[in-house]
């Protein structure tokens, strides 16, 4: 019998921040609905709480079934077939983000670094890199994740105050000058952002060693997002200003290319562009481990190996479905595209299963319906 592989809380932690914070901080305006305003330095603590409130409706879900997954657990709740067609649902919509999430990573490095090299070639790289985390299994990717948010929020750090000659910190609004309605529309995609913290859960929590902490875990994870987002916001505004950020597609590029102490240490955009490669593998690994795992289940597959080419070929392909170019990747962030793709993943599916628990009373240790 194949014995289950348990993470901690950090570790669960460092899976949401590893796989939120690059991705936000890369893109750097990602924080807000385009085009960007310099006083939504405030957006990500109004996002934040949204997205942690997506993430406490996930765990309420799973805390009724401690220990199942949600392919297993669906079942129970909406009946063998119904559940079935269900699961089918998430596998698609994670396949869906999935190769939303490829294309996005070899777009940024075809764009920025390697232009001569075509974009499939980074795309096959983030795969594979992937595909040998979750074959490794549960716990290596609980001590990537971890590696790579501490990675992430240490040099983040860095590079944020290694600008400091460049801050005109007065251009950044006090927060009692916003317009509570103006920071509400621009809270729209990042409500998309923060909010993945929602799936995450739903994949990762039937393997949390004390199932207790799952709160805990959201709220600390949420809490680091937000703060360093928008500490992030904030250092892009002072040293870019609100015109050049709106012109850039990666400021934080920008602001990485500009720190330089005396001959020492000059062009530091070489470590964003290794928390790119680093948080997106996290966020791939994570997608394509629930991914298998419901492809497994699903199709009643004994090798879960088979089950992980299978996805992760499904997205490599769909990943040059999905977009046309740069620009296409970047008008992603878009509200009408971005929540989207992202709320029937983050919200339908576990608002429908915990009404419909609710309302047929089934919990744990129930049988699901022949």
């Amino acid at each position: 019998m194949e014995q289950i592989q348990r993470i901690s809380w950090t570790q669960l932690a460092g899976l949401i921040i590893a796989t939120k914070l690059t991705g936000t901080l890369t893109f750097g305006y990602i924080v807000t609905s385009e085009p960007f305003a310099k006083e939504t330095w405030m957006v990500p603590f109004i996002a934040g709480t949204i997205g942690m409130l997506f993430g406490l409706l996930a765990y309420k879900l799973s805390s009724r079934f401690p220990g199942e997954t949600v392919y297993q657990y669906s079942k129970k709740i909406m009946g063998k077939g119904l559940g079935w067609i269900v699961n089918l649902f998430i596998v698609l919509l994670l396949i869906d983000w999935g190769g939303i999430s490829i294309r996005q990573y070899s777009e940024y490095y075809v764009s920025l670094k390697y232009l001569e090299t075509p974009a499939f070639v980074f795309s096959i790289i983030i795969a594979l890199l992937s595909v040998q985390i979750v074959r490794a299994g549960v716990e290596v990717l609980g001590r990537q994740g971890v590696i790579m948010a501490f990675s992430v929020i240490v040099a983040s750090l860095f590079i944020y105050f290694g600008s400091f000659n460049r801050w005109e910190l007065e251009a950044v609004p006090a927060p009692w000058d916003a317009n509570m309605m103006h920071l509400m529309k621009h809270s729209y995609t990042p409500i998309g952002v923060f909010g993945e913290v929602s799936w995450i859960i739903l994949l990762m929590i039937p393997f949390l060693n004390r199932y207790q902490h799952g709160p805990r875990t959201i709220i600390f994870s949420t809490v680091i997002n937000s703060i360093m987002v928008a500490l992030a916001s904030i250092i892009l505004i002072a040293v870019l200003g609100e015109d050049l950020i709106n012109l850039s597609i990666f400021p934080t590029f920008e602001v990485a290319q500009s720190i330089s102490f005396g001959v020492v240490v000059e062009r530091t955009e070489w470590l964003v562009s290794l928390l790119w490669l680093g948080s997106m593998t996290v966020k791939v690994s994570i997608l394509l481990y629930g991914g298998a795992e419901g492809v497994q289940s699903l199709f009643q597959m004994k090798q879960r190996k088979y089950a992980i080419w299978i996805v992760i070929i499904l997205m490599y392909i769909w990943s040059f479905l999905v977009f046309t170019n740069i620009h296409d990747v970047a008008d992603f962030i878009l509200p009408e595209r971005w929540l989207l793709h992202a709320l029937p993943l983050q919200l339908g599916i576990p608002l429908l299963l915990i009404l419909v628990a609710i309302i047929r009373r089934v919990k744990k240790g129930d049988e699901y319906d022949k």
